[in-house]
């Protein structure tokens, strides 16, 4: 499940990106836009990493 939630945040910013090469000028909505979906993208990659210690470091 998690996956399909990453994909869908990259998928998003790439489209962002897409604006931001195309676009004259970044309006505000389109900076809060890109804002919001980046830290998105850090948080949803610092909790797979931390599941991911969490798991490496059960005891088997």
């Amino acid at each position: 499940m998690e996956i399909f939630a990453l994909n869908r945040i990259q998928k998003r910013a790439q489209k962002l990106q897409y604006e931001w090469a195309t676009g004259d000028t970044a309006d505000e909505k389109l900076i809060k836009r890109t804002r919001t979906y980046a830290i998105a993208y850090i948080n949803f990659r610092l909790a797979i990493l931390k599941a991911l210690e969490e798991f490496e470091n059960q005891d088997w």
